[in-house]
């Protein structure tokens, strides 16, 4: 499978159009269905450093990472974890060393299970958090600007996020209603926006293409909203800090294309880095960060 997945994997440089598939993607956020640009933001902040992209494979409890930001293969690949679809992929700086390791949360277990290596086969943290069976999505970040990231889940039912800020077992220290109750197409994300050292989250939304951003968690509107990609797209949202300046940018990755569109600012526009990476038509979860090899 790394094999087959390396050569799979090339860059794109950036232009003014880009054919990927029947989509033709040249900017967004105009009141035109157009194509999609590339977004920044995301999960790790890892102390102003520039973070890449990389995939988890549920399928084969496999991690792709890449170190470069023209990857022609995936510098880092490991396996950590069971397999199996109910299994979701977070990343984190989990002991505040500066460095982005990677994570996974079951939901039929609802547990996480967090390692402080990028070579590891095994758990340094086993965290319960969430109730089983129920539709959640894992996100994580530092909610409270110490340097450490923890965890958190959004229930898509309730339109609720729930973060915590230790490694802990326990009920969630901080919990708010943001975004609509019931939405399918919704997806959590969570970065330092403004580079104060907190994080904060946001709602993506596929249906409409649109980023809805917060930097404090308190419910009401959205700080900063911006359309990235055409709406109805099958995309998924990546955050990271794409060009090291310590705040978090946003990005999206399309399965159906194995591809990536970065942005460098919280605006509409066009990507400012396009990449494929990785297979086409898996159903591949994009993660970010500065890896530690």
């Amino acid at each position: 499978m790394a094999s087959a997945f390396r050569r799979l994997v090339h860059w794109v440089a950036p232009s003014a159009a880009v054919v990927i598939g029947p989509l033709l993607l040249f900017g967004c956020g105009g009141p035109k269905k157009e194509a999609l640009p590339t977004g920044a933001g995301g999960p790790p902040r890892g102390g102003g450093k520039v973070q890449h992209i990389g995939l988890y494979d549920a399928a084969g409890a496999t991690f792709f990472l890449t170190t470069s930001d023209r990857p022609n293969k995936a510098e880092v690949t490991f396996t950590f974890g069971p397999k199996g679809p109910h299994l979701m992929a977070v990343s984190g700086d989990w002991n505040g060393d500066g460095a982005v390791t990677v994570g996974l949360y079951s939901a039929d277990a609802a547990t996480f299970l967090l390692t402080d290596s990028n070579r590891s086969q095994k758990a340094d943290y086993t965290l319960s958090f969430g109730a089983r069976g129920k539709k959640l999505y894992p996100l994580a970040g530092d909610w409270d600007g110490d340097g450490r990231w923890s965890v958190g889940l959004y229930s898509p039912a309730d339109g609720a996020f729930f973060l915590t800020n230790s490694m802990k077992p326990g009920k969630a220290e901080v919990h708010f209603s943001f975004g609509p109750r019931g939405a399918s197409d919704i997806r959590p994300v969570a970065g330092d926006w403004d580079g104060d050292g907190k994080w904060g989250v946001g709602l993506y939304s596929s249906t409409s293409g649109t980023f809805f951003l917060i930097n404090s968690f308190k419910p009401g509107k959205a700080d900063i909203t911006f359309r990235f990609g055409s709406a109805g797209m099958k995309a998924l949202p990546v955050c990271g800090d794409w060009t090291g300046d310590g705040k978090t940018k946003i990005g999206l990755y399309m399965p159906g294309a194995g591809a990536f569109f970065l942005r460098n600012s919280l605006t509409s526009g066009k990507a400012d880095t396009m990449m494929s990476f990785g297979p086409k038509d898996r159903q591949f979860q994009p993660i970010a960060g500065n890896w530690v090899q």
